[in-house]
């Protein structure tokens, strides 16, 4: 009788003592691999610049003062040639107080308006127009450009201005010309710019000026090549009311 007992004894002791199986968490179920983000398409290629054919050059001329030009002006378009291959030359007239459209061929690079004709008693003055040298972008305003002279007359007596004559020694080419400028100087209250003027050798020519302090220059393709002048090539004068002020370049040539 007392072995029953016993071993339901050791049975619960040995049930009691057993180490319990570690307890397994429930897996989570596998998860399938994100799709990756389509990429965004790229953008279509800019379309190429469509050059306009022309460029409307819109030329104005304002003439203000006494004694204006009666015959009006000659603009003049050129090419600069170091950033344009293609020459490129238009001339057209304006009136005293008028306008032209020149249709310039629309190659990107430097263009020079210039205004000839100018009489002798007129002279350019500001404001000048923006870009006497253009260089336009066609992504600003590429078909139509305008630019506006401005022109002061004066009532300038025949017997008040610049006598210039050149006299030159040695080898005196045929059909040699000298070119003369003539330019307000600094401090001016009335600026008065005026070019143009040509003689030749050994002669005279008069420009009319209003009194003033004033420089003189001379020009000559000769200048440089066989040719030199005495003095440098520009002087200073003074004119005074009804005066006429003389000026005299010395050139001596060589063969």
């Amino acid at each position: 009788m007392r072995v029953v007992p016993m071993l339901l004894a050791l049975l619960f002791i040995g049930c009691a003592e057993s180490p319990q199986a570690p307890r397994q968490l429930p897996q989570q179920p596998s998860r399938p691999p994100a799709s990756p983000t389509p990429e965004a398409p790229s953008p279509p290629p800019p379309a190429p610049t469509q050059w306009p054919t022309l460029l409307k050059l819109h030329v104005a001329v304002v003439t203000t003062g006494a004694e204006l030009d009666p015959d009006g002006y000659t603009v003049v378009v050129r090419n600069d040639p170091g950033e344009i291959v293609t020459p490129l030359y238009l001339i057209d007239t304006v009136g005293t107080n008028g306008s032209t459209v020149l249709d310039v061929p629309t190659e990107p690079g430097l263009y020079g308006a210039g205004l000839d004709g100018i009489a002798k008693n007129c002279t350019l003055v500001g404001p000048y127009p923006d870009g006497i040298n253009v260089s336009w972008d066609p992504s600003l305003n590429p078909a139509e450009l305008t630019m506006t002279f401005h022109v002061l007359c004066l009532a300038i007596p025949a017997t008040q201005g610049v006598r210039v004559t050149t006299v030159v020694t040695g080898a005196v080419l045929a059909n040699m010309t000298f070119l003369f400028d003539i330019a307000s100087d600094s401090g001016a209250v009335q600026p008065f710019v005026q070019s143009g003027f040509s003689s030749g050798a050994n002669e005279s020519v008069t420009i009319p000026s209003p009194p003033g302090s004033f420089v003189v220059g001379l020009w000559s393709s000769e200048l440089g090549q066989h040719c030199i002048t005495a003095a440098p090539a520009w002087q200073r004068v003074r004119v005074e009311p009804n005066q006429m002020v003389s000026v005299t370049f010395n050139v001596a040539c060589v063969p």
